[in-house]
């Protein structure tokens, strides 16, 4: 339950596009303001991104935070951004859960 600023946004940013074994994060319970937002959705966005599953609630934000998200994922098929049914996601890309 902490807030990330917009440069530890673009750590992760940055971190999102270079690891490529990286394939879910759990940031739910975690503020963002909107320039954390804009670097994370960039980077969710980017080419080399191989995230799979981001566990955020997106109805915590304000809308426009909300639309970006939305974008993500609309831009990003292979890409799930969820509250808490994230554990689940992550088991079944693992192979885990039948």
């Amino acid at each position: 339950m902490c807030e990330l600023t917009a440069a530890c946004c673009e750590d992760l940013a940055s971190a999102l596009t270079v690891c490529k074994a990286l394939r879910s994060l759990n940031l739910d319970w975690i503020a963002l303001d909107l320039a954390g937002a804009l670097a994370l959705c960039e980077a969710l966005c980017h080419p080399d991104c191989a995230l799979q599953v981001l566990g955020l609630d997106k109805y915590a934000f304000d809308e426009e935070i909300q639309m970006l998200l939305t974008s993500v994922e609309e831009k990003n098929p292979h890409l799930t951004i969820s509250h808490q049914p994230w554990i689940e996601e992550e088991y079944r890309i693992k192979g885990m859960l039948v």
